[in-house]
């Protein structure tokens, strides 16, 4: 279908792609910093709105557009068939027993989820400390890892349909080779947390990487998802947790 495009269709995914990116590969960690800085409460809770609102915008609405534009909407939870070569190279006829496995382990991780936040009485987290260089997405409060929880299932979905698919299709309207656009994507996908320091963009183009591996091997998108927003609850929810108890721990 790609090849089907206008002039007009192309230059206007790219204008929609380069908008949704320029804004997170240039920004720096002074900024997240001075978020950081922000107090428990009120101005908190709006930052966590703000950037669910800003993600969903930037690579989900935009995301949507232009899978729309580039393969159909459709493509979403089919697919693609610029992809089918891979998926077809990559694929393990592994279904039952990984979708076994793999919704055996997303129920024993959602009941210890709930059960676990399901006692307000335990402190999740250590007392604030507004250290500059710590994340401002961090939760500080017990009350905050609802937020963390919120900005995890928002980056898994919407940042999937960017990078991992809406991107991948755009580049290869001057890319002709998949492989090449999806590899471009994930180092993107590591840009595009720059904010994080340079280790971070390495590693997380690394994940980024896997997360499109998950996604070729089974041809569902929403597997990717599943395992963002999983990698996203260990960093913003668990982490957090696990650390705040070591420290009651030492002290």
């Amino acid at each position: 279908m790609i090849n089907d495009l206008q002039t007009w269709q192309i230059v206007l995914c790219w204008v929609l792609t380069v908008a949704a990116l320029v804004p997170a590969v240039l920004s720096n960690r002074t900024g997240m910093a001075r978020v950081a800085l922000l107090a428990i409460g009120p101005a908190r809770n709006r930052m966590f709105r703000q950037i669910i609102l800003i993600c969903a915008l930037q690579f989900g609405c935009v995301g949507v557009v232009l899978v729309q534009q580039l393969a159909g909407l459709s493509a979403i939870w089919d697919l693609p068939a610029e992809f089918w070569p891979i998926h077809a190279t990559l694929r393990v006829d592994l279904r039952a027993s990984l979708s076994g496995i793999g919704f055996g382990a997303i129920g024993i991780g959602l009941a210890i989820l709930v059960e676990k936040l399901r006692h307000p009485g335990n402190p999740w987290f250590p007392p604030p400390r507004p250290e500059p260089n710590r994340s401002p997405l961090i939760p500080r409060t017990y009350g905050e890892r609802w937020w963390g929880a919120a900005v995890s299932v928002n980056a898994g979905i919407v940042e999937e349909i960017f990078f991992r698919l809406a991107l991948p299709l755009v580049l290869l309207t001057v890319i002709p080779s998949v492989w090449w656009a999806l590899g471009l994507s994930a180092l993107i996908f590591g840009l595009a947390h720059r904010y994080q320091g340079w280790v971070a963009v390495l590693a997380t183009t690394v994940i980024g990487a896997f997360f499109g591996l998950f996604y070729l091997v089974t041809g569902h998108l929403w597997v990717a998802m599943v395992a963002h927003i999983l990698w996203d609850m260990i960093f913003l929810v668990v982490r957090p947790w696990r650390v705040s108890q070591t420290d009651q721990t030492g002290s």
